[in-house]
């Protein structure tokens, strides 16, 4: 009895040895593992912090950068806006010449406009007329017994003739009354209401003015029977509104009397009015 008690003891006794030493084995390998676990943990922190430093670094860089590149921006706004003042004031500049050029244009055009209508108002002055008619003229060799002393100096005998003429202009008429009374009688009215369709027109009659007469003349005019028409507005066609003047000028009712020529021209248009022979005449 007592030797079986001692034995269970012992093997109580081998048994708690045994499991103390699984457990310590345990506990052993449990220690490894948070031991690597550890190491581990340390090798990512060590990462973590190394990639904190690099992007701490990278971050100063790039912020560097923005000042340098914020600061090169500032000095390009600053020199765009410099040129572009520059340029503004060059555009001024531009601008006031072409003025200055367009206002010396106008003004020579002005002279030149001048200078023409002067240059058109001497060539009428002093246009000469001259019509040769054709003749047949045979020269023969001189005789041998006239001398050089009974031979006669050619002479030409050129006779200078002038024709009274009128520029007519645009929103202008000529009327040639047959009697000079009608076209008196006309002139003493100071504007004209000529009936057009279903609207009226006014014209204004006046005495015909002639340029003075070159040196060569005598006498150039035109008759008296012979008005002017002004401020005629283009509200018809150009025959149609001349019917309508003659139809107006021909009643007595309106002062008018027989017409001998009318004749009238549109706005933008220019023409030339030539006397004929007898008109020209005085009238006394």
């Amino acid at each position: 009895m007592g030797d079986t008690d001692n034995t269970r003891e012992t093997h109580a006794k081998v048994d708690g040895g045994l499991e103390e030493d699984s457990q310590l084995r345990e506990a052993k390998k449990e220690l490894e593992t948070w031991k690597m676990k550890a190491e581990r943990a340390d090798d990512v922190k060590s990462r973590l912090i190394v990639e904190k430093l690099e992007e701490d670094e990278a971050k100063d860089k790039a912020k560097q950068e923005m000042i340098a590149w914020v600061k090169k921006q500032d000095e390009c706004q600053k020199e765009f806006t410099q040129s572009m003042g520059s340029v503004q004031g060059e555009l001024l500049k531009l601008a006031k010449r072409k003025q200055d050029l367009l206002d010396k244009l106008k003004m020579c055009q002005d002279q030149l406009e001048s200078k023409r209508a002067e240059s058109t108002k001497l060539k009428q002055k002093f246009k000469i007329f001259v019509q040769i008619p054709d003749t047949e003229v045979s020269f023969s060799a001189q005789d041998k017994e006239e001398s050089d002393d009974d031979s006669q100096p050619i002479r030409g005998v050129f006779i200078i003739e002038q024709r009274p003429t009128v520029l007519l202009r645009g929103g202008q008429a000529l009327i040639t009354f047959k009697e000079e009374q009608v076209a008196s009688q006309i002139l003493n009215i100071p504007k004209c209401s000529v009936s057009c369709e279903d609207m009226s027109l006014d014209v204004k009659p006046k005495r015909i003015t002639m340029d003075p007469a070159v040196k060569f003349e005598t006498f150039c005019g035109a008759p008296k029977r012979t008005i002017l028409l002004d401020d005629i507005e283009d509200i018809e066609e150009e025959e149609d509104l001349q019917d309508h003047l003659e139809i107006h000028f021909q009643k007595k009712s309106n002062c008018g009397g027989d017409i001998q020529s009318i004749k009238y021209i549109s706005g933008g248009k220019v023409m030339q009015a030539l006397f004929c022979e007898e008109a020209g005449k005085r009238e006394d």
